[in-house]
C-alpha cells in the first residue's frame, strides 16, 4: 500500500475559538488574587485571542482582555500591540479602533512603527468609513508624536 502523503498524514490543530479563550481569560482573571502573577492567564492566551479574532464581538472581547491585562500589570509586548490594532481592522471593529487609539497611554500601546497606522487608515478607507477615517486623522498628530524629527 503506498504510504498516505505528508499533508494528508499532518492532522490539522483544531482552530482555538475566540470566545473559549476570552471566557477562559475571563474566568482567570476573576479567579486570580490580584497580586498573585502564578494564576494570572499566561501571556500567550492573549495571543491566541489576538490570532483567532475573526469578528466584531469577538474585536470587543479582545479589547476586553487587552485591558485586563494591562491593569494586572502583564507586561504587553510590541506585536500584541500591532495585532490588536490589525484584529480590529480585520474584523472592521472602527468605533474600538479609535477607542483603543485614544486610550493608547493606558493601555500602553506605544508603537515604536507607524506601519500598523497606515494600515489602519487604508483599512478605513477601503471600507468607506470615512466618518472613522476623520476622527483617526485627528488623532495622528498625537499619536505619531513619538515618530516626528527632534
Amino acid at each position: 500500500a503506498p504510504a498516505p502523503a505528508p499533508a494528508a498524514a499532518a492532522v490539522a490543530a483544531p482552530k482555538v475559538s475566540a470566545p473559549a479563550v476570552a471566557d477562559k481569560i475571563a474566568e482567570r482573571f476573576r479567579t486570580s488574587n490580584r497580586g498573585d502573577r502564578w494564576r494570572r492567564p499566561p501571556r500567550k492566551w492573549l495571543n491566541q485571542l489576538i490570532l483567532a479574532t475573526e469578528e466584531r464581538a469577538e474585536a470587543d472581547r479582545l479589547v476586553e482582555a487587552f485591558s485586563a491585562y494591562v491593569d494586572a500589570q502583564v507586561p504587553i509586548r510590541r506585536w500584541q500591540q500591532v495585532g490588536l490594532i490589525a484584529a480590529l481592522c480585520r474584523t472592521r471593529s472602527w468605533d474600538a479602533l479609535l477607542d483603543v487609539l485614544q486610550r493608547r497611554r493606558r493601555l500602553q500601546l506605544f508603537l515604536e512603527q507607524p506601519k500598523p497606522l497606515a494600515a489602519a487608515v487604508r483599512a478605513l478607507a477601503d471600507d468607506g468609513a470615512w466618518e472613522q477615517l476623520a476622527a483617526l486623522s485627528r488623532l495622528l498628530p498625537s499619536v505619531l508624536e513619538p515618530f516626528a524629527p527632534a
